[in-house]
């Protein structure tokens, strides 16, 4: 189902046709096609509705807290949101988690039924190192970008947006990227596996865990700025037993002042099982102790 050409892009499947899911995978990533959109969404939960109800339990699950999607072509609707910091969100997820997928991006162009299709991420064709990503219009947000580069062996993402003109943006994006090399550098606050902090568990056979990162700790701060920089280790707390290693109960902000710079996950180190019931009653009276105080 869903084969026909589908509002604007369209990667030319008949109706009807047998496509692979690889070639729906590189129709959709490199030429936006939104018939591979709705052909994998429909094969995968049966509609487009359910496909964009498991868009945003997925998207809660890998931390996206504040974007709402309405369908799974990202075609214009009044219900989706989509912030700068949860599209970041999403695309570490998929370089980290699925780097297979996350190299489709970069493609330049791929061939489809006799049809060759170019990579519609044009800075892929015209900035050296640009990974891709997406761009994008509609109406009501204007012209926007997410872009990541990899230079000197350093990557940097750019995600913008808001601009009445394609021109605007590509100049924006241009300029970013390039001030993102000169004007900024990566620091490695914690190596990977290093303990950053620890967070109070409730009614498990401990009662704190340690965080770490998911993997080494970087930020880009502005060159010479260091020193106004502080790190602060915030969570809803006590977080209830059980807990499982590598499971995000945490995040490390670095903030600038009274402003949250960056916002980075922390897991924890070990696994936390249930407590018995001595340690339950334990963390239940200290609970309750607390909200009398």
């Amino acid at each position: 189902t869903g084969g026909a050409p589908a509002r604007v892009t369209t990667m030319f499947a008949k109706v009807r046709s047998e496509v692979s899911v690889g070639d729906l995978l590189r129709g959709l990533t490199v030429h936006y096609a939104n018939d591979a959109a709705i052909v994998l969404a429909e094969g995968l939960e049966g509609s487009e509705d359910a496909f964009s109800r498991r868009m945003n339990e997925f998207a809660r699950e890998i931390g996206m807290t504040a974007s709402r999607f309405a369908n799974p072509t990202g075609y214009a609707d009044g219900r989706a949101r989509v912030t700068a910091a949860d599209l970041r969100t999403l695309i570490d997820h998929i370089r980290l988690r699925h780097p297979d997928r996350y190299a489709l991006y970069a493609l330049p162009e791929f061939e489809w039924n006799k049809i060759l299709q170019r990579n519609k991420t044009k800075y892929v064709h015209e900035i050296a190192g640009v990974e891709g990503i997406v761009l994008a219009f509609d109406e009501t947000d204007g012209f926007a970008a997410a872009v990541s580069q990899v230079r000197d062996g350093r990557r940097v993402m750019v995600i913008a947006g808001g601009f009445t003109r394609e021109r605007d943006r590509d100049t924006a994006v241009k300029a970013l990227l390039d001030a993102a090399y000169s004007e900024f550098t990566r620091v490695t606050l914690f190596p990977s596996g290093v303990e950053v902090g620890t967070v109070r568990v409730f009614g498990g056979r401990s009662t704190r865990v340690a965080v770490t990162g998911a993997g080494p700790i970087s930020v880009t701060l502005p060159k010479g700025e260091r020193g106004d920089f502080r790190l602060a280790v915030v969570y809803d707390g006590p977080v209830p037993a059980p807990i499982s290693e590598g499971e995000r109960i945490a995040s490390l902000e670095v903030r600038d002042g009274e402003r949250v710079y960056q916002i980075i996950p922390l897991v924890a180190a070990a696994d936390v099982p249930v407590g018995d019931m001595t340690a339950r009653a334990r963390d239940g009276l200290g609970e309750l102790l607390f909200g009398w105080w």
